[in-house]
């Protein structure tokens, strides 16, 4: 029933309580009222039900709700644990770097010796203790030194001074690796 219906039936005018009930009793036939307090208008059995469904759903996304936070949770600690595990082993490896540097191991080396003693590490050998037997049995990793300073040797093959043709750098370069290996030009 819409707004135009009861403005026919009542009118659009202030009525009284007798008029209104007068007025209700011969439209009976076009609506029904109810007292929504007894059940009449939605059968009280399926708005229990339907309250039931209601309290039960809001349980269900609560408890979703709370899934979504602990996994959210779970994720963050996870990524931390890899984070902390991840800084941990930059910081063993980092100390254990500085083992080799402490050993005065050649640097062009020190990758190479960090992997070949890392395989040695176990709970009864440390790195230290690895380290130094390492350098014990291969002792050409290890640099010269005087007066506990390092000594740089060069690998740069000086040939000559002065304007040269390419052609007097090649036989001079020949020259100097024929005589490295014990042969003349």
């Amino acid at each position: 029933m819409d707004v135009n219906e009861l403005k026919d039936i009542f009118g659009d005018k202030p009525i009284s309580f007798d008029d209104f009930s007068k007025r209700l009793a011969e439209n009976a036939d076009k609506f029904e009222l109810a007292n929504l307090k007894t059940g009449a208008y939605v059968s009280k059995e399926k708005f229990e039900r339907v309250e039931r469904e209601l309290k039960g759903l809001k349980a269900k996304i609560e408890s979703m709700k709370n899934a979504e936070a602990g996994e959210s949770k779970e994720s963050k600690d996870s990524e931390l644990a890899k984070q902390v595990e991840r800084l941990t082993q930059e910081l063993e490896k980092s100390k254990r770097m500085k083992a080799i540097e402490s050993r005065t191991i050649k640097p062009e080396f020190s990758d190479y010796v960090y992997y070949e003693v890392s395989k040695q590490t176990s709970e009864d050998k440390p790195f230290e203790k690895a380290l130094d037997e390492f350098v014990k049995k291969n002792p050409h990793f290890v640099a010269e030194t005087k007066a506990g300073k390092v000594v740089k040797v060069g690998s740069s093959l000086k040939v000559g001074s002065g304007a040269a043709t390419e052609e007097n750098i090649n036989q001079r370069m020949n020259a100097a690796i024929l005589a490295a290996v014990g042969r003349r030009a």
